[in-house]
């Protein structure tokens, strides 16, 4: 499905991004204009409409399971807002967000947590009128729950129709009786997702005055980010690495990317292959003319080396291409653009790309990790740089000292390297992974022999056993003691 939605959504990106750019035009003739919305307008709702799809697989098929990681909250609500600024303008509606806390650090599931908050502001943008107002607001409650409001001057909704609004396809009647388009999946998503997350959904409306929206979820706060060795903020922007050697273009798309991104600058592909090599972004943004090393052999070279293969790589070109020709383009790159393309567009297709990997990762760490694949206590993994990794961290599992620097340099890379490519491989820390295969190889002792607790703390790298319990029980959900007795070997 995560392959289907790439393929989908593309094409919709390259029908919206030219049809945007026509309708910023001065000048364009009015019936010119009229074809031009109607192209933009029916593109954008079938991708809304396919995204509802997507999300109701996962509410309806992929169970109820959560996922959560440690994010910063602020942030992470202050970059979905900013993703629909565009959308705002084009309204002229103005769209405001505030916060009763600088910063707070918490566990959530941030797939379920972000469709919720897309779903809710995608109608609030999509139900007022221009010239309107929309208001999210983010609110701390007994440092129990935190609470997402947003509060719409539109359409609002019939005292009597509230109940039948989380309802599947139910659809919103305008003013004049008639459906206000979409499938009627964005509410009911919403309520499912906050059911699994053990929330509350308030909604308050009043026929011709606005909407507001509270949604109320459990608060899990997280006393750090990272451990300290790492000294980074684990929802850090995604790290990009942009390549133009058209230096307005280049100034131009830096500013845009880098309200959502850290971004560094190459003006061509040998510049572009050095940073590479040395830094190993997240991801990687190139035009294809370009001097001295083009952007395609720039992509060939990083999608074959092995420690770089998983970087992301997006391909810009302002030919106009046969299929065979974009075949070409896009052999070893994971996304191909063509000038001149809508760089809000090019902005979500990344963060809407970088989220899915993101959820692959978590799966490979729990393939790697899960009992299935330990057998006599020996974790394997078909990727070669986590193979290395394991092999690094056997050998130093009773070593409670084993260092971050130290494990770079068995790996052979810097300690900028090593945590970049953790992080695009697994979505976690190196320090992270090393707790984490410490205690899964004690779970496996506690599962298959006859040391004490202490013991196995003592030779999976703890030398506190209280310490060993307490993570212990933060990964598995019960104390070593029981853990055992649930899953003894007879």
């Amino acid at each position: 499905m995560a392959y289907l939605s790439h393929d989908i959504m593309t094409p919709f990106s390259l029908i919206i991004a030219p049809a945007n750019d026509l309708l910023r035009e001065k000048g364009l003739p009015e019936d010119k204009m009229e074809k031009v919305k109607i192209i933009s307008k029916n593109a954008s709702f079938l991708s809304d409409i396919f995204s509802s799809m997507l999300d109701l697989k996962r509410v309806e098929k992929i169970e109820a399971e959560i996922r959560e990681d440690t994010i910063e909250l602020v942030s992470f609500c202050g970059i979905i807002v900013n993703a629909f600024d565009y959308l705002a303008q084009s309204k002229n509606i103005s769209l405001e967000f505030t916060t009763e806390t600088d910063k707070i650090n918490v566990l959530v599931d941030t797939v379920k947590v972000e469709r919720i908050f897309y779903n809710l502001l995608s109608n609030a943008l999509k139900y007022t009128p221009n010239n309107g107002m929309v208001h999210v607001s983010l609110a701390i409650k007994n440092n129990e729950s935190f609470v997402l409001k947003i509060v719409d001057n539109g359409m609002g909704i019939d005292k009597r129709n509230l109940v039948k609004v989380c309802d599947k396809f139910y659809q919103v009647k305008s003013s004049n009786n008639e459906n206000t388009g979409g499938l009627g999946l964005g509410l009911y998503i919403v309520r499912k997702f906050v059911d699994i997350l053990g929330g509350e959904l308030i909604i308050d409306s009043e026929l011709g005055k606005g909407t507001s929206i509270n949604v109320c979820l459990p608060l899990k706060c997280a006393e750090k980010m990272i451990e300290t060795d790492d000294k980074r903020d684990s929802v850090e922007f995604p790290s990009i690495l942009l390549v133009e050697d058209n230096n307005e273009l280049l100034s131009y798309l830096k500013k845009k990317l880098s309200a959502f991104f850290q971004v560094t600058t190459a003006t061509n592909g040998v510049e572009a292959l050095e940073f590479v090599r040395k830094e190993y972004p997240e991801i990687v943004i190139s035009d294809i003319m370009m001097p001295e090393m083009d952007g395609l052999e720039l992509c060939r070279t990083i999608k074959s080396t092995p420690l770089s293969s998983d970087i992301f790589v997006v391909l810009l070109s302002a030919k106009t291409s046969t299929e065979d020709e974009l075949h070409g383009y896009k052999a070893g790159a994971d996304f191909y653009m063509k000038k001149p393309f809508d760089s809000d567009i090019l902005i979500k297709q990344i963060l809407n790309v970088y989220h899915t990997r993101q959820q692959r990762k978590k799966q490979i760490i729990n393939d790697l990790l899960s009992s299935s694949n330990q057998g006599n206590g020996n974790f394997i993994s078909k990727d070669e740089f986590l193979g290395k990794a394991i092999k690094v961290v056997e050998r130093h599992i009773m070593d409670e000292n084993f260092k971050i620097e130290e494990f770079a340099s068995e790996m052979n890379v810097s300690k900028t390297v090593l945590h970049r490519k953790f992080k695009s491989i697994l979505g976690e820390t190196p320090n992270t992974f090393i707790r984490n295969f410490r205690l899964f190889k004690a779970a496996n002792l506690l599962k298959t022999g006859d040391l004490t607790v202490a013991e196995i703390a003592f030779l999976t790298g703890f030398s506190q056993s209280h310490y060993f319990i307490k993570c212990f029980k933060e990964l598995f959900h019960d104390t070593p003691k029981n853990y055992r007795k649930q899953h003894k070997s007879v």
